[in-house]
């Protein structure tokens, strides 16, 4: 049986040494970041995540037929909550959204193993994206939105770039696609920290006829040769409706 937790904190990082270039050898297990505060246990016998939400707990059971790429989608029709979560060898991400007692967008990301991170070279990482699009006056669900995500970590100028493409709006309770078009979202260059972390801006990503503020992603590199990355991206699309954008990127799982 397979558990894992998430809860919101700053990272943590237990360091054996550094580098101002760059990751060095690093003890990097993380307790979760993101935005939000909730809690997740993971049953992978049984395909069941166990939420805890403000001290409320919720139990969320898969859904395949929602599945997108490596996102495994889990809900409670009852409660309203719906989740996405990618996990790999060395990291994890979760995406929650909950309509009913409590109204919740969040997304976490955490490394789950420790061990030495690559030093030099360039590793190029191909994965996914997945995001929910909710009104930010009552935190209700709007849209899904998926896509194809690339990273490129520079180690030897401990530097971090992307970009998310192929942009798909879906209904938010069938994810069918609904034809509106989401612009390619840019993850700009930014530093990587000695500690395999990162955070930086965006640009791009708007609908056809909107503006995007507050546009923002972070994350983390990990495992021996940084063969894995995960993180949130976060936006606000102004169009005749505020929309606020949460996603998460997961790369090698």
């Amino acid at each position: 049986m397979k558990y894992l937790f998430l809860s919101l904190g700053l990272a943590s990082i237990a360091a054996c040494g550094s580098s101002p270039s760059g990751p060095s050898t690093l003890n990097l297990v993380s307790t979760p970041t993101g935005t939000g505060s909730f809690a997740v246990s993971f049953n992978s016998g049984a395909d069941i995540y166990t939420v805890e939400i403000e001290g409320d707990m919720d139990l969320l059971v898969g859904d395949p037929a929602l599945d997108l790429n490596t996102f495994d989608r889990s809900s409670n029709p009852i409660s309203g909550t719906g989740m996405y979560a990618s996990i790999g060898d060395q990291s994890s991400v979760s995406l929650l959204q909950t309509e009913g007692a409590i109204n919740l967008t969040a997304a976490q990301y955490q490394r789950l193993t420790a061990g030495p991170v690559a030093q030099s070279g360039v590793v190029n990482l191909s994965g996914n994206y997945i995001a929910f699009l909710t009104n930010p006056v009552d935190d209700t669900l709007t849209f899904i939105a998926n896509g194809d995500a690339a990273l490129t970590v520079i180690l030897n100028n401990a530097t971090v770039s992307g970009e998310v493409t192929n942009r798909i709006l879906r209904n938010k309770d069938t994810i069918v696609p609904i034809g509106t078009t989401l612009a390619d979202l840019t993850l700009n260059s930014t530093n990587l920290s000695s500690n395999g972390t990162f955070s930086g801006s965006t640009s791009g990503g708007g609908f056809a006829a909107s503006t995007v503020t507050d546009a923002s992603y972070q994350g983390l590199i990990a495992g021996p040769n940084s063969e894995e990355a995960v993180g949130v991206v976060t936006l606000r699309h102004l169009t005749a409706a505020t929309i606020d954008e949460t996603g998460i990127f997961a790369f090698g799982h």
